[in-house]
């Protein structure tokens, strides 16, 4: 197959809607300021979680993690996929939607695992939004298959939207759980890790342009995926551009972000407000690469450096797997979790309306490096 593959989209979500997902605002009722709960603490709601499969929209099998906020939990801690307890999050109780929540869907990192950051979701979750994480299939920890990569970087994007869609049909099911809980205009917000970072910049906007992406493998530097790029040009043609995003997302939190050369002709095409985290110790992303990401983002966006974090500061992978060898920080985990959890909740917050969280970003150094 050759020529141009290209998924034209726009953004038309307005401060207004944003501002309407706000938790108690029954829809159509005049706005009101949303009660305060600050970033740094746990938010009301009760973390439930649970897992399904779904079929992605290219008949791939897609494990899918979805946590909701409630006011009751019960039955006991949840396990995920029968391997790890859960610290916070219960694996039973209704939801609490009187009105539809925000949404974040999650993206994780290359050979990790859907609720390998369950750190945020959990946390997330219990100030107001539902969020969705699906596996990457041919991608986790569990499956990871290197001739499938390929596919892997331009199915990622599909996979967030499908696990998006997933809820509006859950939630437009009479006596699903989920019944009510999400507004499909709303869209949502998509979080990502390392690769998952790169998924969160892709559904945001930023679409492949294989002839940019070859020039910048052709530079050298810091890259990973330009045999991928190889494949899609033999696949895809030369000059192809493939733009498989969502322009359902109304914010994109890529967290030590990689495969700029992918993603280097498209970044500009985001229009969506982007927040970019990097690790000051990160040696498998390093932050002058997260950088150059954010070098090349028009949008509205911000880039914040946790100094003294690795590259996986921002999951939990050193409890899940404490013998990785790249998990020695100079930032012990439990405070590097604890700054990212109050960043990412307050900076979200803040663009659905909430004066007083959009306040807090930047939060004040010595923690962080703002640019």
């Amino acid at each position: 197959m050759s020529g141009t593959q290209r998924v034209l989209s726009g953004r038309v979500l307005s401060g207004m809607l944003l501002i309407a997902w706000l938790p108690g605002c029954a829809e159509g009722a005049k706005q009101e300021a949303a009660p305060w709960y600050t970033p740094e603490q746990p938010g009301p709601w009760d973390a439930v979680t649970e897992a399904e499969e779904i079929v992605s929209r290219e008949g791939v099998p897609l494990a899918l993690q979805i946590w909701y906020p409630s006011e009751r939990g019960d039955g006991g801690l949840a396990s995920y996929d029968g391997f790890w307890a859960s610290p916070t999050a219960s694996a039973h109780g209704p939801a609490a939607c009187d009105s539809p929540r925000p949404v974040v869907v999650f993206s994780h990192g290359n050979e990790g695992i859907r609720w390998q950051s369950y750190f945020l979701t959990e946390y997330l979750t219990s100030h107001g939004f539902i969020v969705a994480a699906p596996d990457h299939t041919a991608n986790t920890m569990l499956d990871a298959d290197s001739a499938r990569m390929t596919e892997v970087v331009l199915r990622r994007p599909w996979d967030v939207a499908d696990a998006f869609d997933r809820l509006v049909a859950r939630s437009e099911t009479p006596g699903d759980a989920l019944e009510g809980c999400v507004d499909a205009a709303a869209g949502y917000a998509v979080v990502g890790h390392s690769f998952g970072g790169y998924t969160a910049l892709a559904t945001a906007g930023a679409y492949v342009d294989v002839a940019r992406g070859r020039e910048v493998c052709a530079g050298g530097g810091w890259l990973w995926l330009c045999g991928e790029l190889e494949e899609i040009a033999a696949s895809y043609g030369d000059d192809a551009i493939i733009d498989h995003s969502d322009p359902r997302v109304w914010a994109s939190l890529p967290m030590a972000p990689a495969a700029y050369e992918v993603l280097a002709g498209g970044l500009s095409s985001i229009s969506a407000p982007v927040l970019l985290m990097a690790g000051s110790e990160d040696t498998s992303v390093p932050p002058e690469e997260v950088a150059r990401i954010a070098a090349d983002i028009q949008a509205e966006k911000r880039l914040a450096t946790l100094v003294g974090a690795s590259h996986y500061s921002f999951s939990n992978a050193c409890q899940i797997l404490p013998d990785n060898s790249y998990c020695d920080p100079t930032l012990d985990d439990a405070t590097a979790q604890a700054r990212v959890q109050s960043v990412s909740t307050a900076w979200l917050r803040g663009l659905l309306g909430d004066a007083e969280a959009a306040a807090y970003v930047p939060s004040p150094a010595p923690e962080w490096q703002w640019e």
